[in-house]
């Protein structure tokens, strides 16, 4: 991949630069047209508003790639990089809305698909854990009992202490670094 192709496809699909990959924050994440957080919806309805943002995140792709695409050829290649720009543009401006449709289509289709068990498992008094990715049951008498057990307690203390020990270690890493510091001033 050439060098106009590759920044044309960051500034579309939010990837740094090459110059600044190694700068990046490595836990930072980018997405290409991800608005549906990696899970199934759970009903038609949700599967219908995750299709309207899968449509729009691609018309947005779409017209972002037909903008961006000339600018960042330019910026490479001058007039000739312009003219490769919004040729890749044009392709990301009719390839992303398609993308964004079929996106859509496999929304509406799972949403549909999961419509019965959502039907039958809120008919049992089952609510959807977003953490689990499934539908449970709650009680709010059993995670009383949890949370008061003696269990939860040592667990509750382990932490406190863990997080005290590292608030400890953060501080002696700090201290060590302006120790440096105040001894050249004491020298000078």
């Amino acid at each position: 991949m050439s060098t106009l192709q590759e920044e044309s496809l960051s500034s579309v699909v939010g990837q740094p630069p090459d110059g600044e990959k190694k700068k990046a924050n490595t836990k930072k994440k980018y997405r290409v047209l991800n608005v549906n957080e990696g899970s199934a919806p759970k009903h038609l309805g949700q599967g219908i508003s995750r299709a309207i943002g899968s449509v729009a995140a691609g018309a947005g792709g779409g017209v972002a790639a037909l903008v961006a695409g000339p600018v960042v050829g330019a910026r490479a290649g001058g007039a000739s990089g312009a003219a490769k720009g919004f040729g890749m543009g044009l392709a990301g401006a009719v390839a992303l809305p398609v993308i964004g449709v079929f996106g859509a289509v496999g929304q509406i289709v799972q949403g549909a698909v999961n419509t019965p068990k959502a039907i039958m498992a809120t008919s049992e008094g089952k609510e959807w854990d977003p953490v689990t990715q499934s539908w449970i049951l709650y009680s709010l008498a059993a995670e009383r009992d949890l949370l008061l057990s003696q269990a939860a307690e040592d667990e509750l203390q382990e932490w406190i202490s863990e997080q005290k020990r590292l608030a400890k270690e953060d501080d002696d890493d700090n201290n060590d670094d302006e120790q440096p510091q105040k001894k050249k001033q004491v020298q000078n």
